[in-house]
Formats: structure tokens, C-alpha cells, sequence
């Protein structure tokens, strides 16, 4: 099961433009930007 969450990671992760550190920062457990 993949959460909205986990969507946004790995979307920020085929932008390369969020580093793996930074993630939660601009992604909450919700998968929205914060």
C-alpha cells in the first residue's frame, strides 16, 4: 500500500530536487507540501 506520503517522496525524488535529509521538511506524513 503506497501513502499520499510516499507519493510525494518519490515524486520529489524524480525532480532530484529534494535531498533524502530534507524530505520531511517539505513533506508531511499527509504528502502535502508544509
Amino acid at each position: 500500500v503506497r501513502t499520499d506520503g510516499d507519493t510525494a517522496i518519490r515524486e520529489g525524488d524524480a525532480i532530484g530536487l529534494i535531498a533524502p535529509a530534507d524530505r520531511l521538511r517539505f513533506f508531511g506524513s499527509d504528502g502535502k507540501a508544509i
